[in-house]
């Protein structure tokens, strides 16, 4: 990609790099894009919400920077690995799994008490005369 071609498809007042590695760190740097993994697509969303207090739609804009086939695994990555994060999807999950984290150690000796009495039942039941029946 050219430096004419960035300015013409997203003209900004930034200066536009020549490399695209450079122009991929920008972007991710000033918060202006991000290009990267979904990981950091959530928290720069969750940062625009932080600083906004929130927005209604988060728009993507396709402008060609990759083949068809990595921009559709791009949006796939998106629906799948982002936007779960900011529509509720998640919530259940993300309360269940608290919930587990908060309950470890109990569950712990739970199940170290539940082995023990199993042991425990092993054992008598193996000292038991057998019927000869």
């Amino acid at each position: 990609m050219t430096r004419r071609h960035a300015r013409h498809i997203t003209p900004s007042a930034i200066e536009v790099p020549d490399d695209s590695d450079d122009l991929a760190d920008l972007l991710n740097q000033t918060g202006r894009g991000v290009i990267g993994t979904p990981e950091m697509a959530v928290a720069q969303i969750r940062r625009l919400i932080e600083r906004t207090g929130g927005f209604g739609t988060f728009l993507l804009q396709g402008i060609d920077f990759a083949d068809w086939e990595a921009t559709l695994r791009s949006y796939c990555l998106i629906a799948e690995e982002v936007i779960p994060h900011f529509d509720g999807q998640l919530q259940p999950v993300e309360t269940s799994y608290r919930l587990i984290l908060d309950r470890a150690e109990q569950n712990r000796s739970a199940t170290a008490a539940a082995r023990e009495a199993a042991a425990l039942s092993w054992e008598a039941e193996r000292k038991r005369p057998k019927d000869l029946g």
